[in-house]
């Protein structure tokens, strides 16, 4: 599969995924639902590229510092919250 297609796969994915967080989250505040959901969406999506065999780790890896770095641009997340975006921890947490 070509990194374009895993590259759109990661974004419709973190969209739809911060649509719903959009929505759950609106007592916790619309931004907080949105970036956790699109988290939500980018982790689940890299770590089923690499159980797919789609990327390797490295790909993976690097693909994930390109979100973060996007979303950083985007939604002007500072260095300490961006630093926190774990998607190990997010699929432990879901997992549980």
């Amino acid at each position: 599969m070509k990194p374009i297609y895993v590259v759109i796969i990661a974004i419709v994915t973190g969209l739809i995924s911060g649509g719903v967080g959009l929505v759950v989250g609106t007592g916790l505040g619309a931004f907080t639902g949105a970036l956790g959901g699109g988290m939500l969406g980018v982790c689940v999506t890299i770590e089923r590229t690499k159980q797919e065999n789609l990327l390797t780790e490295a790909e993976a890896e690097k693909l994930l510092n390109q979100i973060k770095t996007s979303l950083q641009q985007e939604w002007e997340i500072s260095d300490q919250d961006i630093a926190q975006f774990n998607c190990t921890q997010v699929m432990q947490e879901l997992n549980q």
